[in-house]
Formats: C-alpha cells, sequence, structure tokens
C-alpha cells in the first residue's frame, strides 16, 4: 500500500485544522468535513488512514473526518456548455468541441464541528 502522498495531505490538513483552531477554546473536535474533487488523485480511504494516524490526543479521540467526493467541472470552449464528470474529458458531447477545466484537483477544509469550553 503506498499512500506517501495521502500521508503528506493528512499531515496538511491537521495542520490547518490546528492553526484554525488557534486562540479558540476547543475541548474536544467532532467532525471534520473536507471536500475532494474527482481529478485530485487522492485515494480517500487512505487518506482517512493516514489522518487516523496523524491525529492523536484527547481533542481527535471520537472525531469523524467525513470525506465528501466531488465531480470534476468541465466547459466548452465553443458551445460553453458545463458538464460535471469523475474523469477527464477532452472533447465536448454536445458540439465536439475541446474542453477547458473548470473545478475538481482540489482538497478544501469545508467545516469543523467542535465542542468549546466554557470561557
Amino acid at each position: 500500500m503506498e499512500a506517501m502522498h495521502e500521508m503528506s495531505l493528512a499531515l496538511s490538513l491537521l495542520d490547518t485544522i490546528k492553526k484554525s483552531l488557534e486562540g479558540k477554546n476547543v475541548k474536544k473536535l467532532r467532525e471534520i468535513t473536507i471536500e475532494v474533487g474527482s481529478l485530485a488523485m487522492v485515494n480517500t480511504e487512505q487518506l482517512s488512514f493516514c489522518f487516523s494516524i496523524v491525529a492523536k490526543g484527547e481533542i481527535f479521540s471520537d472525531m469523524k473526518l467525513d470525506i465528501q467526493k466531488k465531480e470534476a467541472v468541465f466547459r466548452c470552449i465553443s458551445c460553453l456548455r458545463e458538464v460535471s464528470s469523475e474523469e477527464l474529458l477532452s472533447n465536448c458531447s454536445f458540439c465536439g468541441s475541446s474542453m477547458e477545466f473548470i473545478s475538481g484537483d482540489e482538497l478544501i477544509l469545508k467545516r469543523i464541528k467542535a465542542e468549546v469550553e466554557d470561557a
């Protein structure tokens, strides 16, 4: 199982989460929601496994990692129709012209649900 890419993504995600929690009185994380584009070249099962390895400590115990997959979006350069797909598209299925890539290769931290300590 080759998961070096996913391990570096998990570490980066953990760093982003920790930075977003700075200065907040977070007692426990309940759920982290991320969105992964279909062309991001990320194995979501490996990412989940790697995140469970790096996210240690009481704040992360019982936390759910919700990974939502998002299809890529392409736009035809001629007829301007937008099409969603899980795969790379090169030609428009309506007019045959070339497609331009719009979105779908990102990994986005969408939401953090947490318990906050009373101030």
